[in-house]
């Protein structure tokens, strides 16, 4: 193969792997048959799928608890971890934190709209969204905006010091089928065609 190829063959997979990592943990939209349009969000980077905020508003831990298996409200999901709520945090892009006051164009604002477009906010505390709920642990993790001067925290349980009374839920599914980035198929199309033209140069040569 002609040191043009290679450089060629090369110069392609470079591509494929930047477009890789940027898809890797990309957040997809998803209908589930029970909850309806859009109502859970697959993160591919992990291969979980959250169900939105707002199924699990109000339902105190115990209830919750009892519905994960058969004939439950919530058959096939269970409790994500506090680790698995923060990974999903930072896969979004959201910087861990504690930002006592400050300009809020310093927190990380438009990542956290971002999530919160997906999987939906528990409340909002002037004008801020909130997406904070118990883990399978009982700990409390997500996103947290309070004070009378706005504060705001990202990540484990100090973000709520009631821990205790919060109603909110990190409800999550294994997910069956993780669809494959399109710079995978980008990939394998590209390595198709160089090859499918290394033949017919060899045949017209013939």
């Amino acid at each position: 193969m002609s040191r043009l190829r290679w450089v060629q063959l090369a110069s392609l997979f470079v591509l494929s792997l930047l477009l890789i990592s940027q898809t890797h943990a990309s957040l997809l939209e998803r209908d589930d048959a029970v909850f309806g349009t859009g109502s859970v969000t697959l993160d591919t980077e992990t291969g979980l799928e959250w169900l939105d905020m707002s199924f699990g508003l109000s339902m105190t831990r115990s209830y919750v608890s009892t519905q994960f298996g058969d004939g439950g409200e919530f058959e096939g999901f269970r409790y994500a971890t506090k680790a698995e709520v923060i990974e999903l945090l930072v896969n979004a892009d959201i910087e861990l934190g504690y930002w006592r006051s400050g300009d809020p164009s310093d927190w990380p604002l438009d990542e956290i709209e971002y999530l919160v477009s997906f999987l939906g906010a528990t409340d909002y505390f002037k004008g801020y969204p909130r997406m904070y709920g118990v883990t399978g642990s009982g700990e409390v993790a997500g996103v947290y905006f309070f004070g009378g001067t706005v504060k705001c925290r990202t990540g484990d349980q100090g973000l709520v010091q009631s821990a205790g009374i919060v109603n909110n839920n990190w409800i999550v599914r294994e997910c069956s089928t993780v669809p494959i980035p399109g710079a995978v198929w980008l990939l394998g199309s590209g390595l198709v065609g160089l090859a499918g033209l290394r033949r017919r140069r060899r045949t017209t040569v013939g």
